[in-house]
């Protein structure tokens, strides 16, 4: 001290060593899911995400801190890095529409898989089905990273469409029809007509192939006949006399109608003129024909000579 005097005093310190805490549990999963972390180490923690209890659930990839303490108050931090891996990405391609009896290819579209599992049990990337109705198809990929997932897709069974044709099978030479298929979307005939009515002029057999909005096909067919037309005759004079009747016979048909009004095959007319007669034969088909009467004027008769003569003479 300030008179020279001197004196001295001991302390004994110790050191604690600090605690060693350390993190357990899964360092990597798929996502989707989650893990647990757990401390150990200390008597108390306190996570980076705020958490004071011993573990945590986490779903995200990233780094996790834990400080922890022991019973003197001292602390120490451990690190934990997890990642979450991303799911398998699945498309299935394919036809999901097929006609009855059909089948269809379904594909499953992803990468880095290193297994597949279909509903059906099939474990390749593509199966071939055969429903007999709409059918649900799943498939559960899992790849590399051992993360599975899944997707489904529908297949339906579509029926075939049911082909028509509607419309007159029969007509008359010159004339036409038109003839009209109905149970489609599309149609195409076998003259290459695309709409679903045609204008036909001509008599043989005409299928339509009839097509649904989902591919479906089905076919129906109708025999056209285009009928003759008849060849009317007319028979009978051509000239008359004054306050005499003619006599005019048409054939060729089953039914006649003249144009003096008479329905019968034989007309009478009196005065001149042309008669027209339209004759139709038993498919319906008409024709006509025409004939001119001409009406001759009677003689004038005169007599000459005596009217009178005396007995004995002449």
């Amino acid at each position: 001290n300030q008179n020279g005097c001197t004196a001295s005093v001991s302390a004994n310190t110790t050191v604690y060593p600090v605690p060693t805490p350390s993190i357990s549990g899964n360092s990597e999963f798929c996502q989707g899911l989650s893990l647990n972390l757990i401390a150990s180490g200390g008597i108390s923690y306190s996570w980076s995400t705020g958490s004071t209890a011993t573990f945590i659930n986490v779903n995200q990839t990233g780094t996790y801190v834990v400080t922890a303490t022991d019973t003197r108050g001292c602390t120490a931090e451990a690190t934990k890095t997890v990642i979450a891996h991303p799911l398998p990405l699945i498309t299935i391609t394919g036809d999901t529409n097929i006609c009855a009896g059909g089948s269809t290819f379904l594909v499953a579209n992803v990468n880095g898989a290193t297994s597949y599992v279909w509903s059906t049990s099939q474990t390749t990337p593509f199966i071939n089905v055969t429903p007999t109705i709409s059918t649900n198809y799943t498939v559960i990929v899992t790849n590399v990273n051992g993360c599975s997932n899944s997707v489904t897709t529908r297949v339906h069974v579509r029926p075939f469409p049911t082909a028509t044709i509607t419309g007159n099978t029969s007509f008359c030479n010159g004339d036409s029809t038109i003839i009209t298929a109905q149970g489609g979307s599309s149609y195409l005939w076998n003259n290459n007509i695309t709409e679903p009515s045609v204008t036909l002029h001509d008599g043989g057999l005409y299928t339509v192939t009839v097509t649904s909005q989902y591919g479906c096909s089905s076919t129906a067919s109708a025999s056209i006949i285009k009928n003759n037309l008849p060849i009317p005759i007319i028979s009978g004079a051509g000239t008359i006399c004054e306050g005499q009747n003619g006599s005019l016979t048409a054939s060729g048909g089953v039914s006649y109608q003249w144009s003096n009004n008479v329905s019968t095959p034989t007309t009478n007319p009196s005065s001149a003129g042309t008669y027209t007669v339209t004759v139709t034969n038993a498919n319906g088909c008409t024709a006509t024909s025409s004939t001119n009467i001409t009406v001759n004027q009677p003689p004038v008769v005169t007599i000459n000579g005596d009217t009178t003569f005396c007995q004995g003479s002449s």
